[in-house]
């Protein structure tokens, strides 16, 4: 249905967008707890549902995983 495609778009657009800005935050924040929770607050910041921000905050931290510890 057009409500679950719009659906993926939301969820598409609100990862390429975290990705992007985590990529920024971990620069800064060596401190997992804290660069979750300012990613969550900056998607909430756009507008995002909470269920939708705790998905795209899970998707991008395993995304980044390995290479994030392996930097610490």
């Amino acid at each position: 249905s057009s409500l679950e495609q719009n659906e993926e778009v939301e969820l598409d657009n609100a990862l390429n967008l975290a990705k992007r800005k985590y990529e920024q935050i971990i620069k800064r924040e060596n401190d997992l707890y804290k660069a979750r929770h300012k990613l969550t607050n900056y998607l909430a910041s756009r507008g995002y549902q909470y269920q939708l921000i705790k998905k795209v905050v899970e998707e991008t931290v395993k995304w980044k995983g390995e290479n994030f510890l392996g930097e610490l």
